[in-house]
């Protein structure tokens, strides 16, 4: 009996010892568990706060991105700015020596414009061009020593071209005192006629032979008129016109070829008139006469038609001088009264 209760008891104590033993194994297993559900819940709040954080930026950046490109819609496209490890792109320049500059080359040399040259004398006065290579001298005169030139009182200013030229005519501008040279003259018809003329600008009416009022300067007659037009000049007007001044039937030629320049100030004190001799024209720079000379005479209006045609539809940097040059100086002109 004594033995039996002993075994009883021993058994007893073993199942105790177990299940101490077991509950102390699943009260670690237990704690370990709850360590690792304790640092998964703590890595996955930081994992969670992270992903937050990136996308509230994302949100961010993206409603900043809507905001700017609506602002910015009119007046162009939007640019991002470089970042930081993103420099922007200069242009680089370079700074011109200060001790030897280097000029810029151009596809076309344009030279320095000769300085103009004033004429002035006894109140009369009128600027040569720079593209006109004269030198002048002024005097005043009764009378000319051509018989066939003027014979009333008058200024004359004789330009001289600085290179030889064997033109029939000299530059040369004539300034009258109107009432003088009208009264000895007998001038009072081509005055009128002279002031239709410059006021309207017609010559509409004229034919390749029809004479224009032009002072008698020289011997001979109008041979034809073209290239005409209306100058205003500093206090007047005028017209001028190409031509040139024949006593016989002469072929057309840049040797007899000139401007001829008329006009009168707006008081009436004064009437200009000027000429200008070519040294390059579309025409023949001499023209021979033929070895027939009746030929010529017979078709010499079809002749001078042919060569007002083709002066009239030659541009100005045709001529030598230019004609925009030669008109320069005519619309210069300021011819007071002392």
């Amino acid at each position: 009996m004594k033995i039996k209760s002993a075994l009883v008891m021993t058994m007893l104590c073993v199942y105790l010892t177990l299940s101490l033993t077991a509950c102390n194994t699943l009260e670690k297993n237990l704690h370990s568990s709850t360590d690792i559900i304790e640092q998964e819940d703590k890595t996955n709040g930081v994992l969670s706060q992270e992903d937050s954080i990136k996308t509230q930026i994302a949100i961010f950046a993206e409603e900043t991105m809507q905001a700017y490109t609506a602002t910015h819609t009119a007046t162009g496209t939007f640019t991002p700015s470089p970042t930081a490890t993103e420099q922007p792109t200069q242009t680089p320049t370079e700074s011109p020596s200060s001790t030897n500059p280097i000029p810029q080359n151009t596809a076309t040399h344009v030279p320095t414009k000769p300085p103009a040259n004033e004429a002035r004398y006894k109140g009369l006065s009128f600027i040569i061009p720079g593209g006109l290579t004269y030198s002048w001298t002024a005097e005043e005169k009764q009378q000319s020593a051509d018989p066939g030139g003027p014979q009333s009182k008058h200024y004359l200013f004789n330009l001289n071209i600085s290179q030889s030229n064997q033109h029939l005519r000299k530059a040369q501008i004539y300034v009258f005192p109107l009432q003088d040279y009208v009264e000895k003259n007998y001038w009072q018809y081509h005055i009128d006629e002279l002031d239709t003329y410059r006021t309207t600008g017609d010559f509409s009416n004229l034919s390749s032979y029809d004479i224009l009022p032009f002072p008698r300067l020289f011997n001979g007659s109008q041979a034809f008129r073209s290239k005409m037009k209306v100058i205003e000049f500093q206090n007047g007007s005028g017209f001028r016109f190409l031509t040139s001044y024949d006593e016989d039937y002469v072929p057309m030629s840049t040797n007899s070829l000139i401007y001829a320049f008329v006009g009168v100030t707006h008081d009436k004190n004064y009437l200009v008139a000027g000429v200008i001799p070519f040294t390059g024209s579309p025409l023949p720079q001499t023209t021979d006469y033929p070895n027939d000379y009746d030929s010529i005479i017979l078709r010499y209006d079809e002749h001078i038609e042919e060569g007002v045609r083709l002066l009239n539809v030659s541009e100005d940097p045709a001529f030598n001088p230019s004609l925009e040059w030669i008109d320069s100086l005519f619309r210069s002109l300021n011819l007071t009264k002392q």
